[in-house]
């Protein structure tokens, strides 16, 4: 059996790789905290969700476009939890781009659409998850031939949180009001993707969830209760 001394080392590590980005506050009167890279405090509207490095992704130098590894599966096949993650990240990247130049226009109709096609996005990524359930578990952590530890795994689902957390706060206020229901519904829907995310790889949530702090308090700010609860633990 591992000494304390060992475990507490390990926990640290992790602990102290998923916090090496502090968080910083969002546009001034915003009450909106994110993480490091996300909406600055001057009041500009770049939502660039974290850059971490993860084995088997890669991006094109000064863009956020994500290279994505080449994945190779038999016809049907389900996608792994780490190349579902790699690909969320992507699609949401495409709208945080869309939504910073929404922003700039003020374009309420516009923030709204591209809210829902976050809702989208997630709704297949739900689909994908649920069908990883009787997967092995190195198959499920897997991308680009490498099996990922549960740190690097947590790294890519911080990053979808981020990003996830910044589109809506943006959407919000663009729009408050004729964003409201479909903020909410995304809420719904992102905190079931996070519930059968966090019940298919046992332990990834104490992982992520000293990371938390600022998705918390957004989540909040938005009044989506649903994701407060999972990100407190409830799921």
């Amino acid at each position: 059996m591992p000494s304390f001394r060992t475990i507490f080392l390990v926990a640290a590590t992790a602990f102290a790789a998923l916090t090496s980005a502090a968080p910083v506050e969002g546009p001034s009167g915003s009450g909106v905290g994110l993480f490091a890279r996300g909406l600055p405090s001057n009041g500009a509207t770049d939502i660039s969700p974290l850059n971490l490095d993860i084995p088997g992704v890669r991006r094109h130098e000064g863009s956020h476009e994500q290279v994505l590894p080449n994945l190779k599966r038999h016809n049907g096949e389900t996608r792994s939890l780490c190349e579902t993650l790699v690909e969320v990240d992507a699609k949401l990247r495409v709208v945080s781009d869309k939504m910073t130049a929404t922003s700039s226009k003020a374009n309420a109709n516009a923030a709204v659409h591209l809210v829902a096609e976050v809702k989208v996005i997630i709704d297949a990524a739900i689909v994908n998850v649920k069908g990883l359930k009787d997967h092995p578990m190195d198959y499920i952590l897997s991308l680009n031939g490498k099996v990922l530890t549960k740190v690097e795994v947590c790294h890519l689902l911080l990053n979808v949180i981020n990003l996830v957390c910044a589109i809506l706060s943006c959407a919000y206020r663009i729009a408050a009001t004729a964003s409201a229901t479909v903020i909410v519904n995304v809420g719904i829907a992102f905190a079931e993707f996070l519930c059968v995310t966090f019940r298919l790889v046992d332990g990834l949530y104490v992982i992520a969830h000293p990371s938390l702090d600022s998705a918390i308090k957004i989540a909040a700010d938005l009044k989506l209760d649903a994701l407060v609860s999972v990100f407190n633990g409830k799921y």
